[in-house]
């Protein structure tokens, strides 16, 4: 997860080939698990901290 919030700061990557990128394959439970670990989901996270 360490590696998303990497790319979801620093690129403009959609969040599908971050979620690729990092070894999911299902956009889905990425999005699901990114939230649990972080309290907000992956385009929040992008808005807030990119």
């Amino acid at each position: 997860m360490n590696r998303a919030k990497e790319l979801l700061r620093e690129t403009d990557l959609p969040v599908t080939e971050i979620c690729q990128a990092v070894g999911y394959s299902d956009r889905k439970h990425f999005t699901q698990t990114f939230h649990k670990m972080t309290g907000v989901n992956p385009a929040e996270f992008r808005r807030l901290y990119g």
